[in-house]
């Protein structure tokens, strides 16, 4: 193996010498077995491709001929050494049918000089540990009651304290909200988390509840070694919660040692409502509404909607609201032309109160986009969503999406890279990741992307329900049926769903089944409403073009929000030679 090129390799808190054959970790040595060492110089120095087994194996053992459990267990040896979880691959990706990736960021040191490894970390550790420019996460409140439905306060309580820290200039706060953080047991291993999401610090801690009574534990514990930082406990009425974020606010910044100017103090002390109700509300809203699911979106709107009643001249609660309705029709739970309006008054309203307010703008370039087809008004409240909070993930995300619609796909991809930067753990938005990369054709990482979505939450169906897409355009249709199917029974059997499944159906020749699923949504229409945008895409399918663009024809007239794709969708190429299809996409402002 060549190391005279290079003299060491980095990545994360990790360090390679491949002269000494040394594994570091924070300067302390990771004790590897000969073969898992080589094994990992080898996943390194090709860091930016997929290895195969064949390859690794001649790589490993050129004169010898081997079983492939001997790689299997020298990569289970190396993945217990970086300490990770039984799914999580962090280092190493697994792509099946072909062999293993090193997935994390790796940097060459060609000067090392003569110092040791271990004075170069500590130069490196000290220099983090000392900065006033520090990073944290805030995860979320793990609550001792019993009830379940206590969650939403502990979650809320960390996503209300991101966001205020996330407005403090010299402070990088990353969302410690997914999945991944379900409270079970004695919840999340805080260091591992701290690790996970490349931050120095990590806030943790426990709430507990008996009617208006609440308890809170926190504390800030350093990464890089475990130490203490900071620990309170604090207890009161709920009515206190707004002073008890300003404790534990005020002594991260204290902790972390940050002077903050005049505008920052306020930006750190604002409240949207002095209503308690309105807050308990509206967190537990936005609970239900980051689910995801038809049933999470009616009680979302119910809390939005007593948030707002609470208090009327609560932004947030009207913003909550606009998300609410323009999911609606996004997921097309209902008729899309009923709720665009009731979005649009809702984030009016809340622009009403508080023009300054990102969320409500960000909503407003969905609407513009979904309902109005107005790009260039969608573009600019994108934008300026993203002016007046560049750490709003979602407005990064509804700008990929606008990205993805007008067919400009690097941009797209960048911007929703970006959102997962910051959210990194969202479930929603490391779907859309994979969405936006199938839009692009890019269909190999698309699948790697959503098989790491389902792997942080395999009850999430959206991810699923991507996935299948994915498999279908790469010809793995029982695969994509699959998924599909798993998608439709936790989607609340969902036709969205199901019309998938019929387009995969009619993709690999089962024609007869296509048109079974074509009736069902047929029948199912006369219930509950059916997206002509997906008939349209499941006609594709079965070849039958006329009655494809009848029902895209219709759907111009619903506008469920799938159709500002129908530039770039890939089950849609079939009628692109249309004059038909030219003539829609200059209706919806798509020809250029």
């Amino acid at each position: 193996m060549n190391v005279e090129s290079v003299c060491w390799y980095d990545f994360e808190y990790f360090r390679i010498d491949p002269v000494k054959r040394l594994l570091l970790a924070r300067g302390e040595f990771v004790p590897l077995p000969p073969k898992a060492f080589d094994l990992l110089l080898v996943l390194v120095q090709n860091s930016d491709r997929v290895l195969k087994k064949e390859e690794l194996m001649q790589a490993l053992w050129p004169d010898t001929t081997v079983e492939e459990s001997n790689l299997t267990q020298n990569i289970f040896l190396l993945r217990k050494a970086f300490g990770e979880s039984a799914h999580e691959h962090r280092y190493i990706v697994t792509v099946p049918g072909r062999g293993y990736r090193f997935v994390s960021q790796v940097r060459q040191v060609e000067d090392a000089g003569a110092a040791s490894y271990s004075e170069g970390w500590d130069k490196k550790a000290s220099d983090e540990s000392h900065s006033s420019f520090q990073s944290i996460t805030v995860l979320p409140l793990r609550p001792l009651s019993a009830d379940p439905a206590e969650e939403y306060l502990g979650h809320g309580m960390a996503e209300a304290l991101t966001a205020r820290l996330a407005s403090i200039r010299g402070l990088t706060v990353r969302p410690a909200v997914g999945a991944a953080f379900k409270h079970t047991g004695s919840g999340p291993d805080p260091l591992r988390v701290g690790r996970r999401l490349d931050v120095a610090s990590v806030l943790y801690g426990t709430l507990q509840r008996a009617g208006d009574r609440v308890r809170i534990t926190v504390q800030i514990v350093c990464v890089r070694d475990g130490s203490l930082q900071w620990a309170k406990q604090l207890e009161g009425n709920l009515t206190d919660i707004f002073a008890f974020q300003d404790v534990i606010a005020e002594h991260v910044v204290s902790a972390v040692t940050l002077e903050l100017n005049s505008e920052e103090r306020k930006r750190l002390q604002r409240r949207y409502t002095e209503n308690t109700e309105a807050y308990l509300a509206y967190l537990k809203g936005r609970y239900f509404w980051s689910k995801r699911t038809p049933d999470g979106f009616q009680r979302a709107a119910e809390c939005f909607e007593q948030a707002s009643r609470q208090d009327p001249g609560y932004a947030l609660a009207y913003a909550g609201l606009a998300d609410y309705y323009s999911l609606l029709a996004c997921y097309n739970v209902t008729l899309p032309s009923e709720v665009w309006p009731k979005a649009e008054r809702a984030a009016i309203r809340a622009l009403e109160n508080d023009d300054q307010l990102a969320e409500a703008h960000a909503v407003l370039a969905m609407i513009q986009m979904g309902y109005k087809w107005d790009w260039s008004a969608a573009e600019r409240e994108c934008q300026r969503a993203l002016a007046l909070n560049p750490n709003y993930a979602t407005a990064h995300d509804y700008y990929a999406e606008y990205c993805s619609a007008m067919g400009r796909h690097e941009q797209a991809i960048a911007a929703i890279k970006r959102a997962q930067e910051l959210e990194p753990l969202s479930l929603i938005i490391n779907c859309d990741v994979g969405c936006n990369l199938f839009r692009a054709r890019q269909y190999e990482q698309a699948v790697d992307q959503l098989r790491n979505t389902i792997e942080m939450d395999p009850g999430f169906a959206l991810a699923h329900w991507a996935l299948g897409w994915t498999y279908e355009a790469r010809g793995l249709f029982q695969e994509a049926l699959a998924e599909f199917e798993e998608a439709f029974r936790r989607f609340d059997s969902g036709p969205l769903m199901l019309a998938s499944m019929g387009h995969a159906y009619a993709a690999c020749g089962n024609t007869c089944e296509a048109l079974k699923v074509l009736d069902q949504l047929l029948e199912i229409s006369r219930r509950r409403y059916v997206s002509p945008y997906d008939m349209a895409l499941l006609c594709t399918g079965l070849g039958d073009k006329a009655q494809a663009f009848d029902w895209l024809e219709k759907a111009c007239q619903d506008h469920p929000f799938d159709l500002v794709y129908l530039k770039v969708e890939p089950r849609l190429d079939p009628l692109r030679s249309d004059a038909r299809f030219e003539s829609l996409l200059q209706r919806l402002g798509l020809a250029r």
